[in-house]
C-alpha cells in the first residue's frame, strides 16, 4: 500500500514539474521572439498602420459594403457565375440569353450603391482591416460568407459586362475584386491566406475570360497587370508565418507562465472560443508549440506558396501588356 502512495505521489510530482518545464520552455521562446523584434501580438502588427484620413482610406468603404450585402445570396451568386462561366464559353458572340442578362442586369443596377463603395474603395489605400480572426475562428467564418457575398457580386458584374460588350468596364470590375482581397492582408493567417488564394484564382478566371472574349483597351491591361502585381505579394509565406504564430499564441495563452504573458503578450486580448484550457498537468502532454520558428529566422517556404493559375492562356499577341499579363497570371509559364 505504502509503494502505491509513494508511486502515485513520485508521478504527480513528476508531472507537475515537466508542467513547469515546458511551461518555462515556451515562455523563453516568446521572450526570444520579441528579443529578436519579431511580432508576438496582433497589436504588433498595426504598428504605424494608423489612417491619417479616415475618410481617404478604404476600409470604412470596405465595412460599410460588406455589412451590407444581401443575406442568404450566397448559393444563387454561384449559380449565377457557372451560368455565366458555361455560356461565355458555350455560345456564340451576340447568342447569350437576352431575356436573362437583361434581369441580372437590372438586379446588378439594384445594388449600385455597394457597388459604388466597393469601387470607391478601389481607388483608396488601405492602411488594415480585421476579418474577424482577432475575435476567433467562428467570428471569421461569420464575415467570410460575407466577404465571399461580395467577391461573387463583382464576379458577376464583371462577367456581364465581358458579355455586353464593356470590355473596359469589365477591366475595371476585375481591378475592384482584386482590390477588395487587400481586406486578407492585415493578419494572414493560414486560413485567411487559403481563402484569399481561392478569390484570387476566382478573378483570375474572369480576367482569362476577358481576355479570351473581350479586347480591353492597353490602358486597361497595363491596370490590371499592376493590380494583379500587388495581389500576389512576394513576402506572402513569411507574413503568413509569423501571424499563424500570433494567432496560436492566442490559443495557447493559458499554457504560457502568466508572468511572461502578462508581459510580453496583448493585453485585455479577447477570449477565443478555441483557445486552449487544460488542467495544468496536462499541458505536458501537447505536441511541442510552434514557437521555435521564431529567433532563428522565419523559415523561407515562398516555393511551395500555390500561385494562382486558372487554366493556360494560350498565346496572346494583340498587344504587349496583353502577353505580360498572361505571365503575371501564369508565373509558372516560359
Amino acid at each position: 500500500m505504502l509503494a502505491l502512495v509513494l508511486t502515485a505521489m513520485a508521478s504527480f510530482i513528476f508531472l507537475l514539474l515537466a508542467d513547469y518545464l515546458a511551461k518555462r520552455q515556451l515562455g523563453d521562446e516568446i521572450s526570444k521572439i520579441t528579443k529578436a523584434g519579431q511580432p508576438i501580438t496582433f497589436l504588433d502588427l498595426l504598428d504605424n498602420t494608423e489612417p491619417s484620413n479616415i475618410d481617404q482610406d478604404a476600409a470604412r468603404y470596405y465595412a460599410e459594403a460588406i455589412s451590407n450585402m444581401p443575406l442568404n445570396e450566397l448559393e444563387n451568386l454561384k449559380r449565377l457565375n457557372i451560368f455565366y462561366r458555361k455560356n461565355i464559353i458555350s455560345l456564340p458572340a451576340k447568342q447569350f440569353p437576352s431575356d436573362a442578362r437583361e434581369k441580372i442586369t437590372q438586379n446588378l443596377a439594384d445594388l449600385q450603391p455597394l457597388f459604388e463603395k466597393l469601387d470607391n474603395a478601389a481607388l483608396l489605400p488601405l492602411s488594415r482591416f480585421d476579418i474577424g480572426i482577432q475575435q476567433g475562428i467562428q467570428v471569421y467564418k461569420n464575415h467570410l460568407n460575407l466577404v465571399e457575398t461580395a467577391v461573387l457580386l463583382l464576379s458577376v458584374r464583371t462577367l456581364n459586362l465581358i458579355v455586353s460588350g464593356k470590355d473596359d468596364a469589365a477591366a475595371d470590375s476585375a481591378i475592384s475584386l482584386l482590390k477588395l482581397l487587400r481586406i486578407f492582408d492585415t493578419f494572414p493567417t493560414m486560413v485567411l491566406n487559403a481563402n484569399k488564394n481561392i478569390f484570387v484564382n476566382h478573378a483570375c478566371q474572369d480576367i482569362h475570360l476577358l481576355l479570351e472574349y473581350g479586347r480591353p483597351s492597353e490602358n486597361s491591361l497595363q491596370k490590371l497587370q499592376k493590380t494583379l502585381a500587388e495581389t500576389i505579394k512576394t513576402n506572402t509565406m513569411e507574413k503568413m508565418f509569423l501571424v499563424e504564430r500570433i494567432y496560436q499564441t492566442e490559443i495557447g495563452r493559458n499554457l504560457i507562465p502568466r508572468n511572461i504573458a502578462s508581459q510580453l503578450l496583448q493585453p485585455n486580448a479577447p477570449n477565443l472560443p478555441e483557445r486552449l484550457s487544460l488542467p495544468t498537468a496536462l499541458s505536458v502532454i501537447l505536441p511541442k508549440f510552434p514557437f521555435g520558428w521564431a529567433a532563428g529566422g522565419t523559415p523561407r517556404m515562398d516555393a511551395m506558396l500555390p500561385s494562382p493559375n486558372p487554366s493556360r492562356l494560350g498565346s496572346l499577341k494583340p498587344s504587349t501588356a496583353r502577353a505580360v499579363l498572361a505571365k503575371v497570371l501564369l508565373p509558372s509559364s516560359p
